[in-house]
C-alpha cells in the first residue's frame, strides 16, 4: 500500500517536498477543516525552500529580505508564524500586501502567482482592479504601507 492523503475543506492546501530517493511510507493521512494545511519535507528536499522560521514558502518569498517583511506582517497581525493569512486579513488587504511585497522584492512577471499559491487564493489582480475602479483602498492600508516602508 502506498501513502494515501485526503484533505477536505474549502481552503485545503497540500505541500510536499521529498527527495527522489525517499521511499513512500504506508501512512494514511486524513485532514478535515476549513483551512487545512499539510506540509511535509523529507530528505534533501527538506532544506530547499524552507525559510528561517521553518515554513515552506516559494523560494522567491524565502529570501533574507523577505523574512524581514514576513516578520513585520506577523507583528502587524496580517499573517501567522507560518506566513499564512489570518482569518481577520481580508481579500482586499491580501492583494495590497501582495502588491507591495512584490514591488519590494522586485518580482517581475510573477507578481501574484507566488502569493496565490502560498495562500491558496485566486484572482488577486481582480481585487486590485476592483479597488482601482471604486477608488477605495483596503482597511488598514496605512498599516500595510508601514510594513513595507524602509
Amino acid at each position: 500500500m502506498s501513502r494515501r492523503i485526503t484533505l477536505r475543506g474549502a481552503n485545503a492546501l497540500y505541500t510536499e517536498r521529498r527527495a527522489k530517493d525517499m521511499p513512500d511510507d504506508d501512512r494514511e493521512i486524513v485532514m478535515e477543516g476549513e483551512n487545512v494545511r499539510y506540509r511535509e519535507f523529507a530528505g534533501a528536499e527538506a532544506a530547499k525552500g524552507k525559510a528561517a522560521t521553518g515554513i515552506a514558502v516559494p523560494d522567491m518569498l524565502a529570501t533574507a529580505v523577505a523574512q524581514n517583511y514576513w516578520q513585520r506582517l506577523r507583528d502587524a497581525g496580517f499573517v501567522d508564524e507560518n506566513c499564512m493569512l489570518l482569518q481577520t486579513t481580508t481579500r482586499q488587504q491580501t492583494w495590497y500586501i501582495a502588491e507591495l511585497f512584490a514591488e519590494k522584492l522586485q518580482l517581475v512577471g510573477v507578481k501574484w502567482k507566488p502569493f496565490q499559491d502560498l495562500w491558496n487564493i485566486r484572482n488577486l489582480a481582480q481585487e486590485k482592479k476592483h479597488a482601482q475602479d471604486t477608488g477605495v483602498l483596503p482597511t488598514r492600508h496605512k498599516d500595510i504601507d508601514a510594513v513595507f516602508q524602509d
